[in-house]
């Protein structure tokens, strides 16, 4: 397997200043000091069906209504550490905390569950990540000490000594629609899981540039992007082969990634440890707020979420809760019109998938001089990269029977 890496030209990489933006974003910074919020070290986020926010700190867990605070730990209620790691919410909107001593909690709004090495089959009580399978009432649980699947009653363990697993240090976990499992470790590589066998990838086997990964995100079409905490985000494409942003080949900020998340219009946005905030509008948009250019306290993000699709809550090391409005008078400033094209970067003689349907459209592949490279009707979703194409940078043209003329710019690289 191959690891692509691109070098994108500084004409086609744009990286945006804050004051760069479409849309002036409103600033809201939650610390100790000035509001309910229990500690200003905040390690994960999750928002439950009523986009109510459901943040873990160093000092409990708490719910923000976007005015009131709700505070549970350990003195008031049944959660049985104080220092929460992961949170997930199930389809019942149930809240799942996985805490650093603690085990696994469940809160139904009323009781609190709790699963620890003490009374459980759970492997540890470090629970670094929760996620839910698509068949009903069925949990998988990342630790320090293997993965976990749990049905609600049975636990089953993978670990180094049963499986395929080169490291027991689970950091992630999500499933995709289809009920694939993917998964990330600490050192020993990157995971994914059919309910019948593991398929490993690590620096050896796949060429990608770390065997560790502290988030994984799905896009709309099941891509995986993985945040390294060295090498930047590691993309599993799921036409199967690997692509990848790193301060080389693109505008990221820093190769140094805490937590990826993905909104509905495929905006991705980033932690790091040093540098702040990222926002990549695909495929060559990038911003970074920081504290030179922003009102952003602190430059360690431990964790990003989004509700509503506009609002961006991101945690901080010492800085407490931002929370980004960006369209906070709810108008979306008119910009030129772009098609959306995945994957990106593509390969040649592969199918490119647009983000919406076109009837009859006129597709046209130019290069960085306007020279016309490829030119065909498309007719739905999707078109098929010529096979002629070198490796390099285009501008994806499409003209609607509308009249409408969209663009977008695409990696391209060559499988000849």
């Amino acid at each position: 397997m191959r690891f692509f890496s691109v070098v994108v030209s500084g004409f086609f990489c744009l990286v945006l200043t804050l004051q760069a933006q479409a849309q002036n974003p409103l600033w809201t910074i939650y610390n100790t000091g000035n509001s309910g919020l229990p500690d200003n070290n905040v390690k994960c986020i999750s928002f439950d069906s009523q986009q109510q926010a459901w943040i873990g700190t160093d000092n409990g867990l708490a719910k923000f209504d976007g005015t009131t605070w709700t505070i549970f730990n350990v003195g008031n209620s049944g959660l049985p550490d104080n220092n929460v790691r992961s949170i997930a919410i199930d389809s019942l909107d149930h809240i799942w905390v996985g805490t650093f001593v603690g085990g696994l909690a469940r809160f139904d709004g009323i009781t609190w569950t709790v699963w620890n090495t003490g009374n459980s089959g759970i492997p540890n009580d470090f629970v670094r990540a929760v996620a839910f399978d698509t068949s009903a009432g069925v949990a998988w649980v990342g630790t320090s000490s293997g993965l976990a699947r749990f049905d609600g009653t049975t636990w089953t363990i993978w670990n180094d000594q049963n499986s395929a697993l080169l490291s027991n240090n689970v950091s992630t976990i999500v499933v995709s629609p289809d009920n694939r499992k993917f998964f990330a470790t600490i050192n020993g590589g990157l995971y994914e899981y059919n309910d019948t066998a593991f398929t490993v990838f690590t620096i050896s086997n796949s060429g990608i540039p770390d065997n560790s990964a502290v988030k994984v995100a799905l896009d709309s079409f099941n891509n995986r992007w993985y945040a390294s905490p060295a090498s930047g985000i590691m993309l599993r494409y799921d036409l199967n082969f690997w692509g990848g942003y790193n301060t080389l080949n693109s505008g990221i900020a820093t190769d140094a990634i805490t937590d990826v998340f993905i909104d509905s219009q495929q905006v991705v946005y980033m932690g790091s440890i040093q540098l702040g905030l990222i926002r990549f509008q695909q495929p060559v948009t990038w911003l970074n707020w920081n504290m030179s250019n922003s009102p952003l306290p602190d430059n360690y993000i431990q964790c990003v979420s989004k509700k509503n699709n506009h609002v961006l809550y991101a945690g901080m090391q010492i800085g407490g809760l931002v929370v980004i409005d960006e369209i906070p008078n709810g108008i979306v400033t008119n910009e030129p019109e772009s098609v959306q094209v995945f994957p990106n970067p593509a390969q040649t003689n592969s199918p490119v998938f647009l983000n919406r349907f076109f009837f009859k459209a006129r597709v046209r592949v130019l290069d960085v001089h306007g020279k016309v490279c490829q030119e065909e009707h498309v007719n739905g979703n999707s078109f098929l990269l010529s096979s002629e194409l070198k490796t390099g940078t285009y501008v994806l043209e499409l003209l609607t029977t509308e009249g409408a003329v969209l663009h977008q710019k695409i990696v391209v690289v060559s499988t000849n």
